[in-house]
């Protein structure tokens, strides 16, 4: 059976001229392109041919613990080895404070401990008064 024969034994008009435009198609780019696989068979990549499968390198060990250890991995795991063996609750995570807010307690601390710490000095005597006090 011819392909002519093959499309007219097609009763649906539609389906008739669909196979006649795939078989155009296909003949047209065979000729432009010498290349050109046609659809019913599978391809065969060079580089298949060249690279075929390594078995050895589809081995893959389960990915449950796959990560990278290091010092504070180690640290981390330690700690929680140590909060289980206490029975010590794990640590609560602490509220987020915009970093502005943390710089003004920072430099409210520090203004507090500076004057403590001159009050004290003030005290014991190692810091004059100030000029236009009298003692």
């Amino acid at each position: 059976m011819t392909i002519d024969e093959k499309i007219l034994a097609i009763q649906d008009k539609k389906e008739q001229n669909a196979a006649v435009m795939k078989m155009l198609s296909m003949n047209l780019w065979r000729r432009v392109n010498a290349g050109y696989n046609i659809p019913r068979r599978q391809p065969c990549s060079q580089f298949k041919l060249d690279f075929p499968d390594d078995p050895a390198l589809k081995i893959v060990g389960p990915k449950l613990h796959n990560r990278k250890r290091d010092a504070f991995t180690n640290y981390t795991e330690a700690v929680r080895r140590f909060d289980q063996m206490i029975k010590k609750p794990p640590a609560k995570p602490q509220p987020y404070v915009p970093l502005e807010v943390k710089m003004e307690q920072k430099r409210k601390r520090i203004n507090e401990r500076k004057a403590h710490q001159l009050a004290a000095l003030k005290k014991v005597g190692a810091i004059p008064v100030t000029a236009g006090t009298k003692k």
